[in-house]
């Protein structure tokens, strides 16, 4: 994969965001919300060196996922992991993704999650808002995209399309049709 001119996502902290202090958590949280356009921006010039298009519709979000499993690499040495660079792709993919349903559902908000600390969201960028009955329900999309890039390198199973279904799920949760 060629990176040149990709600038990876600085999260601005060291270790994994639950195990950083709330203000470090706060920090990240608001340093993504205000990198947003420029996250998908760098995603987007990543897609088109494949003359892919970044976008909305499902033909897009399809295109989207068969390419990050298409090219998703290991972590030398760590070959459970993925490489570095895929950890800022997800993260960018996290903030397209959820964009995209904000946007559609205007309800739905970004926050930083500050419950339990136990709790697999704690300290993370969630969306909330959903109409669903338990108020406190989020869901970290940049965790779901790195589900998906563990589970490629790794050779589990998944679906033929992951992202699409994904989607629809979570807009009919924001809609409390499911």
């Amino acid at each position: 994969m060629d990176w040149t001119g990709y600038e990876l996502f600085d999260p601005g902290v060291d270790g994994p965001l639950a195990r950083v202090s709330l203000e470090q958590a706060r920090m990240h949280f608001d340093k993504l919300m205000a990198e947003r356009e420029e996250r998908k921006a760098q995603l987007a010039a990543l897609l088109a060196r494949d003359a892919i298009t970044l976008g909305g519709d499902d033909a897009s979000v399809s295109a989207l996922d068969h390419w990050f499993r298409d090219r998703v690499a290991p972590r030398p040495g760590k070959p459970q992991l993925m490489a570095e660079e895929w950890y800022s792709v997800a993260t960018d993919m996290g903030v397209h993704l959820g964009d995209l349903l904000v946007a559609e559902h205007p309800w739905l908000r970004w926050e930083l999650f500050v419950g339990d600390k136990h709790h697999v969201n704690h300290h993370r960028p969630v969306l909330t808002g959903f109409r669903v009955k338990h108020e406190a329900y989020n869901v970290d999309i940049d965790a779901s995209v790195q589900v998906i890039g563990h589970r490629q390198i790794n050779a589990m199973e998944l679906m033929d399309e992951e992202l699409v279904p994904f989607l629809h799920a979570l807009a009919a949760e924001a809609t409390g049709r499911r």
